[in-house]
């Protein structure tokens, strides 16, 4: 979901977004979580990222 739409959706229903989670990488085959995988680094660091962006765009304080 975009993030200015997930901002407007919980703005409309007088919510707060207290949490986002980062990216955990690959769900399916049983990650959950990449920071400590040193050949992820990368993915790690853009997840980092889009998580900074969504957090702003919600208001959120906590990643």
């Amino acid at each position: 979901w975009p993030a200015e739409q997930l901002a407007e959706r919980l703005q409309s229903n007088g919510l707060e977004q207290v949490l986002f989670n980062l990216p955990p990488g690959d769900w399916a085959a049983g990650e959950r979580g990449i920071a400590c995988l040193p050949d992820r680094i990368e993915e790690f660091r853009a997840g980092v990222e889009q998580g900074i962006h969504y957090a702003r765009m919600l208001d959120c304080k906590q990643l």
